[in-house]
């Protein structure tokens, strides 16, 4: 993982069929971190800065996964594109997964968080 170790998890949802969470999406205070090895990319980072331009999306074709469009960091590249996040075998779904982050993105817009007013250990 590349969470830094300081990163405060306040939500974990687990993309592992065995429970494991070696595959997962983080929610933190400042941003969510995305870690799926089977998938391409493998590592992304969306900071709550950036949600209020994020558009999320369910899709189940070809498996399971939250379509993310707006700007992120793949790898620690900061990129304007569009990404995939696989949920593998996670039980959550990909429907409620999108609905979570589009309730996390209207709340953090309510509330004026940006990069500068969140707390930066997590």
């Amino acid at each position: 993982w590349f969470v830094p170790k300081n990163f405060c998890t306040l939500a974990l949802i687990d993309l592992t069929f065995f429970g494991s969470a070696s595959d997962a999406l983080l929610i933190g205070r400042r941003r969510i971190y995305y870690n799926n090895e089977l998938a391409a990319p493998k590592n992304v980072v969306i900071s709550f800065a950036n949600f209020g331009a994020q558009r999320f999306s369910a899709t189940n074709d070809p498996s399971p996964a939250v379509r993310v469009q707006g700007s992120f960091q793949v790898l620690g590249r900061a990129r304007e594109t569009e990404v995939m996040l696989f949920l593998g075998r996670s039980s959550f779904g990909a429907v409620p997964t999108a609905e979570l982050l589009k309730k996390i993105r209207w709340a953090l817009i309510d509330a004026g968080v940006t990069e500068d007013t969140a707390d930066p250990t997590s």
